[in-house]
């Protein structure tokens, strides 16, 4: 979603006074409300209650949606997420011309009347959106990520975090702030617990505030087993599940320094102006590095293969593994000399 802003800015901008519809997951809703608060043209899939309300109710759910959704007859669909989900959406829309990526596979393809080339394994996904509004005949956007307006009041931030008044302000105002991000959404893209651990003392024995955050039950162990292995685990702010993607923003856009594996919290923080640390692994560094001047990219000391398979690595994902607390650590220190002089990694 960060990645599209800059492509739905664009789109809004040139269509201001045209009918025209922004389709997005509902559990974006809020944060949209917040990057364009003067917009209302966005429509809200509800993945949420199509999956955790009863099958009466999801049923009826879609069924309005479904109607909602062709209550209008567009000249132009543009699939910008190219996904299954996406392009069943494309499937049901009513419009006329119908565009898509070219990297749609069988099935999917016919499903759109023009297909969007890219050129996937050599370009950054941020060009994909590039490529689709020059398809629309707009203009070439930035080449940096969309960047979030301020949000919100720290103050319940602090509140919903279980800090005192004191300490709040000590922490907020002095901008001591470090924010950790220790999972992601796949095994091979995370950098070792016990590690985090070690990075998150050392940065409590630095006198900065440390906050783990997170969300979901899947990610509820993985923070848990930090805490158990951090020796400063009662120094540490725990803010699982404490805090909305608005009030994460609210928490990055008042932080010295964000610390995380290549994941969505990333690429948020890449959009709050933080500086970041970004950790990576097998992953397409070409294709998911932020892009964003205050990002430092970590990576392991071992070399992956030419033909490297993140799902199926056969050399025990050294590329990650080999990543040292020391060598983060090293990073770490060198980003708040230079955040200390320029705030910024200039």
């Amino acid at each position: 979603m960060v990645v599209a802003l800059r492509a739905m800015e664009a789109i809004l901008a040139a269509h201001e006074d045209d009918e025209l519809r922004i389709l997005v997951d509902d559990s974006f809703k809020d944060i949209l409300g917040c990057a364009f608060p003067d917009e209302s043209r966005f429509i809200c899939y509800p993945r949420r209650q199509l999956h955790e309300d009863s099958l009466f109710s999801r049923i009826r759910t879609y069924f309005e949606f479904a109607k909602s959704l062709r209550s209008i007859e567009y000249d132009c669909a543009l699939d910008m997420d190219g996904t299954v989900v996406s392009a069943r959406l494309m499937r049901l829309a009513r419009a006329r011309r119908k565009l898509g990526p070219a990297f749609n596979k069988n099935k999917r393809r016919k499903i759109y009347t023009e297909l969007i080339e890219m050129d996937q394994p050599t370009q950054h996904c941020f060009d994909d959106f590039s490529i689709m509004i020059d398809t629309l005949g707009l203009k070439p956007l930035s080449q940096n990520y969309y960047q979030f307006p301020p949000f919100g009041d720290m103050e319940q931030i602090a509140k919903l975090l279980g800090f005192s008044a004191g300490v709040a302000r000590e922490a907020f105002l002095g901008s001591r702030i470090v924010v950790l991000h220790v999972c992601a959404t796949k095994d091979y893209k995370q950098w070792g617990i016990a590690k985090f651990a070690k990075l998150a003392d050392s940065l409590v024995e630095q006198g900065l505030s440390v906050i783990v955050v997170g969300a979901g039950a899947g990610e509820r162990a993985r923070i848990g087993q930090m805490f158990v292995l951090s020796k400063h685990r009662d120094e540490i702010i725990n803010g699982h599940n404490k805090l909305s993607l608005v009030q994460l923003v609210t928490l990055l856009q008042h932080a010295k320094l964000y610390i995380g594996n290549d994941s969505g919290p990333m690429h948020l923080a890449s959009a709050s102006g933080v500086p970041l640390l970004a950790l990576f692994g097998p992953t397409e560094l070409v294709r998911w590095h932020p892009r964003v001047p205050q990002v430092r990219i970590v990576k392991g000391d071992a070399l992956c293969s030419p033909d490297c398979q993140p799902e199926v690595c056969l050399r025990d994902y050294q590329c990650m593994s080999s990543l040292s607390v020391e060598k983060v650590q090293r990073e770490v220190d060198r980003a708040l000399s230079l955040i200390g002089r320029y705030n910024s990694f200039g």
